[in-house]
């Protein structure tokens, strides 16, 4: 498929349709009783982030972000939005959820080990879901 000549907007809307996919699997996640699904959940809730992170930058910039998945790097060109401030701090402060959220740990006899705890997955669905809403809130205040 060929984006349109505002390439940028497309792609911001496809990121943020991405993350919308991401929180709604993190919520799923979250509400699960099968072992893994508090670590799945901050995994989902991690991607909402970076994608919605992904999306404000191709509209803020009109060119992609960085290949990355930090959250620090990606912050680095969203300065200029003061609704956005509030959160950056918990945003950074979830980064470290990713990379043991990336990798399955196995016990002595082969369970699954679960590194998150259910309060650790509720705060990263809560912060995915409100950077989410706030990133959506610029993307379409500013698109019309």
């Amino acid at each position: 498929m060929k984006a349109p000549g505002n390439r940028h907007l497309f792609e911001a809307n496809g990121c943020l349709k991405m993350a919308e996919g991401q929180l709604a699997g993190a919520r799923s996640q979250l509400h699960g009783t099968d072992t893994g699904t508090y670590r799945r959940s901050c995994f989902a809730s991690h991607q909402t982030i970076e994608m919605s992170l992904k999306g404000l930058t191709w509209f803020h910039t009109k060119s992609a972000p960085k290949q990355t998945h930090s959250f620090r790097k990606l912050l680095s060109n969203l300065e200029d939005f003061p609704q956005f401030q509030h959160l950056q701090e918990q945003i950074v402060a979830l980064e470290a959820l990713y990379i043991g959220s990336r990798y399955v740990y196995e016990d002595q006899d082969g369970n699954l080990v679960e590194d998150y705890s259910k309060s650790e997955a509720e705060r990263a669905y809560l912060v995915a879901k409100d950077v989410y809403e706030t990133i959506r809130g610029i993307v379409t205040e500013n698109f019309q």
